[in-house]
């Protein structure tokens, strides 16, 4: 197991003692983001309530460009 791989899973414990449930792969996405400093871009709300335990960064889009 690498250490991302236990970056993911605490970051799946952290969320589920808030009573955020998410999928592995999302936490492992997550997990990723923060190791390289990079911001997730996605129109999953699902990491919007990740964000609320985890610190992950979120690409903003701006309003025009939808």
């Amino acid at each position: 197991m690498t250490m991302i791989h236990i970056r993911a899973a605490e970051f799946s414990n952290t969320c589920r003692v808030h009573g955020v449930q998410g999928s592995p792969t999302d936490f492992l996405l997550c997990a990723v983001a923060v190791r390289h400093d990079w911001e997730i871009f996605t129109e999953d709300s699902d990491f919007q309530l990740y964000g609320q335990h985890i610190p992950i960064a979120l690409h903003e889009v701006a309003a025009d460009a939808t």
